[in-house]
């Protein structure tokens, strides 16, 4: 197939910082889930953006998360991220979003950090791990996570991490390369069968990986929901594959030719992202990927893409969940200025460099506050458009800045591309999170 012009809308990305890197050090994640940490800056990741001819990243820190178990340590270092991620747009709205790191298990923390995010920093989502120190996400003790989410109908990307006991069942292997399959799975199958996802239907869930193991058990969800009803801990009326299909799957690690096609046979096609996992999957790793995009065709039973390639399919697709980019610099307000300002000024406050963990004013690449301002100018929405999507999205946290749902949706063919167990694993290089 003849690669197309649409760029790639990259829903799980990651970053990581040296502060951020210490901090989980310091906690004892010198090898988080058996990984080797990766080395990350925001030119290098442009320029593999550029190569791979990715138009917009959705930044987020990965596993371990933010929580280490101590809730005030984890109510900072989210901060922190949040904020780094929160400047790093900031410098370049046309290139990054972010999704916000909240403190789970800290439900106090998790609140007030989405409320921030959200409102004032202008984050398009959150990011939360498959399970918390072994709590899963349908513990009822996070409920009022859920609620609040809901109601402002905000996107929750969930990563796979380490489950419990992942020494026993890693057996010496890093957990990316199968118990992230699992567990990303198994917690799906909690969220669904404990009633998450009816309670609290305003949630947009992205999970990761082609959903993991989940196309080929939800037959088997299903059967133990029916046939084998006292058992399955479930006492939702609703069937499992309707549930399912509202949620949305990214196509990071090994999409073809297997894992995406089991996907869309499953869930269908109209719900399918990309997704890099870059910064923890090497950049030869995602070159590979992202040939094996370019060279595939959708098809099969549950395909509606109505013959577009994968490039075109995955950017509508992210076009129809993160449509609110518009307000996304509004609704974020004058904080958000504020660290722009204290970026280009080189005062303290979250920044970028090639490091990863400072910016300074005048950095090579760095688009300033005016740049910045005068590209929202050029893409800002009609007053009636505002409008209306004000009103119809009045509790909505804003989402991905990058370019509003016009842009993707009417220019995307024409678009330019620019120049957790510590210890327990032997270190492996390269793929993951």
């Amino acid at each position: 197939m003849t690669r197309s012009r649409t760029p790639l809308v990259d829903v799980h990305a990651h970053f990581v910082t040296d502060d951020y890197m210490a901090a989980a050090i310091a906690a004892g994640y010198r090898q988080p889930d058996g990984m080797s940490w990766p080395a990350w800056d925001a030119g290098q990741n442009l320029r593999l953006m550029d190569q791979w001819g990715v138009g917009t990243a959705v930044l987020s820190v990965s596993s371990p998360g933010t929580h280490f178990g101590d809730d005030a340590s984890g109510r900072a270092l989210s901060r922190q991220v949040n904020e780094f991620g929160a400047a790093l747009t900031g410098k370049y709205p046309d290139r990054f979003g972010h999704f916000a790191s909240l403190p789970l298990p800290d439900v106090t923390g998790c609140l007030d950090e989405l409320r921030y995010a959200l409102d004032e920093l202008g984050s398009d989502g959150v990011i939360v791990l498959t399970n918390a120190h072994g709590a899963y996400p349908g513990d009822d003790s996070f409920e009022p996570v859920w609620a609040e989410l809901s109601r402002r109908q905000a996107v929750v990307f969930v990563h796979p991490t380490s489950p419990p006991c992942a020494e026993a069942l890693c057996l010496g292997r890093p957990a990316p390369m199968m118990e992230y399959i699992f567990d990303t799975a198994r917690t799906v199958g909690d969220l669904l069968f404990r009633g998450v996802f009816t309670r609290h239907p305003g949630i947009e869930w992205i999970f990761t990986h082609g959903g993991g193991a989940l196309p080929l058990l939800a037959d088997r969800m299903e059967l133990f929901r029916t046939v084998f009803a006292a058992g399955s801990g479930s006492g939702d009326a609703i069937s499992v594959q309707p549930q399912l299909r509202r949620l949305w799957f990214d196509m990071a690690g090994t999409p073809f030719p297997h894992q995406v096609p089991a996907l869309v046979d499953a869930f269908g096609s109209d719900r399918v992202l990309y997704g890099s996992d870059s910064c923890w999957t090497p950049a030869a790793g995602v070159t590979a990927q992202v040939a094996s995009i370019d060279a595939a065709s959708p098809g099969g039973p549950g395909d509606t893409s109505g013959g577009a390639d994968w490039r075109a399919l995955t950017a509508r697709n992210a076009a129809r969940l993160l449509h609110r980019s518009a307000h996304a610099r509004q609704a974020a307000g004058p904080h958000a200025e504020l660290l722009l300002t204290r970026c280009d000024a080189g005062m303290s406050g979250p920044d970028v460099s090639a490091t990863g963990s400072t910016v300074r004013a005048g950095a090579s690449g760095l688009v300033g506050t005016g740049e910045r301002r005068h590209r929202a100018q050029r893409s800002a929405p009609s007053p009636q458009h505002v409008e209306e999507e004000s009103r119809d999205l009045a509790n909505r946290g804003p989402l991905f800045r990058a370019a509003s749902a016009a842009n993707l949706l009417g220019g995307l063919q024409n678009m330019p591309v620019a120049a957790s167990s510590p210890g327990r694993f032997r270190s492996w290089g390269g793929s993951g999170g």
